[in-house]
Order: structure tokens, then sequence, then C-alpha cells
């Protein structure tokens, strides 16, 4: 399963990216504040650990992240978690 997700970027950068592909009812959604609590530093961590804990009943899962705030930030941050996820499974063994 390969799962899609965004990167590390900022709220201005995500904004824009949307207003470039016509998602007009979500940037309305998060200027209004409606989503006041989903905006923040949350990182796509909490669900790559969630697809790990549950990788034996799902199957081998790959992330794609959307470079949304650049190609070199991204590519590093996706070095980060595979070493991440790499120490947390050799210390599960």
């Amino acid at each position: 399963m390969r799962i899609g997700l965004a990167g590390p970027t900022s709220l201005t950068a995500l904004l824009r990216y949307a207003k470039r592909c016509g998602v007009n009812a979500s940037m309305r959604g998060l200027a209004s504040g409606a989503a006041a609590s989903l905006i923040g530093h949350i990182g796509p961590e909490t669900i790559i650990d969630e697809l790990s804990a549950e990788s034996a009943e799902l199957g081998e899962i790959a992330v794609h992240y959307f470079s949304f705030g650049g190609i070199a930030d991204t590519a590093r941050y996706a070095q980060k978690q595979a070493a991440r996820l790499a120490v947390e499974s050799k210390a599960v063994l």
C-alpha cells in the first residue's frame, strides 16, 4: 500500500497550492477558522506510526511525500523518518 502525505511545509505554502489547484472550499474553511484545531505543527508522523503499527495486518506500506515545501526539505524529512522507523523496528525485534 502506498500512502501519499504532505511533506514539511508552511500553512502559507499549502494555501497557495490549494488556490492554484482550485480547492477553494477547503481554503475558505481554513480561512473561516472552522478548522483551527487542525492547524499547527503536526506532521505526518502520527499517521506513519499508526500505519506502521498496523503493517502486520495491512501488508507492506510505503509513504510518498508531496514536496509542497520544497524537494530538498522533503528529502531530508523522508530520510529522517526512514531512519527513525528503522531504529524503532530494530528496538521491537
